[in-house]
């Protein structure tokens, strides 16, 4: 076990602790069905999927993980990513959802949308995706288990680094 201090609480972490923690959410880490989330990731998918380069044969690393919504979602663009995180029970739900065929889903992306305009992002954004991939196949993503707040990687090799949600917090210098 390694402890850390938190950047935004000043006090000491325990990853060991928190990834079980993490590990015992993967039946409900997905499940949420507050508006809100979807309102979210309607807006962060878009953000992300705006700000992409397009082209083939561009590598990419989301840092955090969890259930793979970001990795999948560079996947789509034609990205060749990496995803990792702490919990390896999130990641084992990232890769579940890619043996079940979430790359080729539509929308794939996204939590329940309650709202029509919701369902609309989402085509829109499997439309923005699909564009900036061209011809290419989806790559599919590889997902490793790895303390994000600990790991090193040679951050040049990589087009595009996706870190959201709460990560950061595990990170002594972000």
């Amino acid at each position: 076990t390694r402890d850390i201090t938190g950047m935004l609480s000043g006090q000491t972490m325990d990853i060991a602790r928190i990834a079980a923690v993490h590990d015992r959410m993967t039946g409900e880490y997905d499940d949420v069905g507050d508006p809100w989330y979807g309102w979210f990731y309607t807006r962060l998918h878009r953000f992300i999927a705006e700000h992409l380069p397009p082209g083939a044969a561009r590598r990419a690393l989301d840092i955090g993980a969890g259930t793979g919504f970001q990795t999948l979602l560079l996947a789509r663009a034609g990205y060749a990513v990496q995803g990792v995180d702490f919990s390896g029970g999130l990641i084992e739900v990232a890769r579940a959802k890619v043996a079940r065929g979430a790359l080729d889903a539509d929308p794939f992306v996204l939590h329940p949308a309650p709202f029509p305009w919701m369902q609309e992002e989402a085509r829109r954004l499997a439309e923005r995706l699909d564009a900036l991939r061209g011809s290419s196949p989806i790559p599919r993503p590889v997902f490793r288990v790895e303390d994000v707040g600990r790991a090193s990687w040679d951050l040049e090799t990589y087009d595009v680094i996706s870190c959201c949600g709460s990560t950061f917090s595990f990170f002594e210098e972000p």
